[in-house]
């Protein structure tokens, strides 16, 4: 009789947990593979002079959500947030270059107002450049500024 009740008990356990892990989970899943390109409802300045959108770094979560920035250095201020709204699947930045590019692949060049370009590693740049995970632990550590 305590046999069947534990076999019971377990059914109903293990039940509980994958409804519990259905509604914990939904809504995560694979994210579309998609362009790099801003849309336009970022919230930036007008467009440039060029013609192009003032969105210069993106984050693209898990979820499909996306959070455009019109600096690099406020895209490197959340992604060293302790808290995101999801899991990171992709960051971009539009290098000096002319080209969106993943971030990762990026030299970041330093200035006195804090981190103001976006170079292909192919570039020479001289200055204060970090790269992409040199970045990152800074932000992480508030010193995303100057």
């Amino acid at each position: 009789m305590s046999k069947q009740l534990s076999r019971r008990a377990a059914g109903v356990l293990a039940l509980a947990a994958a409804l519990v892990t259905v509604v914990v989970f939904r809504g995560y899943g694979t994210a579309a593979v998609a362009s790099p390109v801003p849309l336009s409802d970022a919230r930036c300045d007008p467009p440039l002079s060029t013609g192009r959108s003032a969105v210069s770094a993106q984050i693209r979560y898990d979820s499909g959500l996306v959070l455009r920035y019109c600096g690099v250095q406020s895209m490197f201020a959340q992604l060293g947030a302790q808290e995101q709204p999801g899991l990171v699947r992709a960051v971009y930045v539009f290098t000096v270059d002319g080209g969106w590019i993943d971030a990762r692949l990026a030299l970041y060049l330093r200035r006195s107002g804090g981190v103001a370009l976006a170079y292909a590693r192919a570039a020479v740049v001289e200055g204060d450049v970090l790269s992409y995970s040199q970045l990152l632990r800074a932000c992480a550590r508030g010193d995303c500024g100057a």
